[in-house]
């Protein structure tokens, strides 16, 4: 989940970018955050409201011409709360901008649909949803861009060189299987 975090934001942003997340995301993403200020990345954190959303007026609010990627978590980690995912998307695709989304927290606990949510990156970790520790992935729609962060090999289609965790993907793959069939 870190790691598909931050292939997600560095993969995406090029200096002079502007990025919109909220002030209470995940350390995968706030921490990446204090990495790429120094390379020309400004950003903006969204408060969120009272019922601890961010609020899709806030999020149009803070668009500037400049801003390259929104990245909001669909289920906080620590207070557990869902937010507008399709509004919020919506907002990002008026504008062009690319929309990602932490939903670690939300597969095998919420229903998830990559057609349904509509995001451009979603990320996930095996260990949220009864998978193996150390093993993740990051949803990416067909069109959309990526850099990849480690290079080498043309291992993942080019997003991720170095021999796969081939046991640690079969288990992922099947706790995802489970996940969805037992959702209730």
């Amino acid at each position: 989940g870190t790691e598909s975090n931050n292939i997600a934001l560095q993969g995406t942003l090029n200096k002079g970018d502007h990025l919109i997340t909220s002030n209470y995301e995940h350390p995968a993403i706030l921490k990446v955050l204090e990495t790429i200020a120094p390379l020309g990345v400004t950003f903006t954190a969204l408060s969120v409201d009272e019922f601890g959303q961010v609020n899709p007026e806030d999020l149009k609010n803070s668009i500037q011409s400049d801003t390259g990627l929104i990245s909001i978590m669909m289920v906080n980690n620590e207070v557990g709360t869902i937010n507008p995912m399709n509004a919020l998307i919506k907002i990002a695709q008026s504008k062009g901008i690319p929309f990602h989304s932490d939903t670690v927290q939300a597969l095998g606990k919420t229903p998830l649909s990559v057609q349904d949510i509509n995001a451009d990156y979603l990320s996930f970790s095996g260990h949220k949803f009864y998978g193996p520790k150390g093993v993740g992935f990051l949803y990416k729609k067909n069109e959309a861009l990526l850099n990849p962060l480690i290079i080498g090999g043309g291992q993942e289609n080019h997003f991720r060189a170095g021999t796969e965790n081939v046991p640690g993907i079969a288990g992922l793959s099947e706790a995802v299987r489970l996940a969805v069939e037992n959702i209730s």
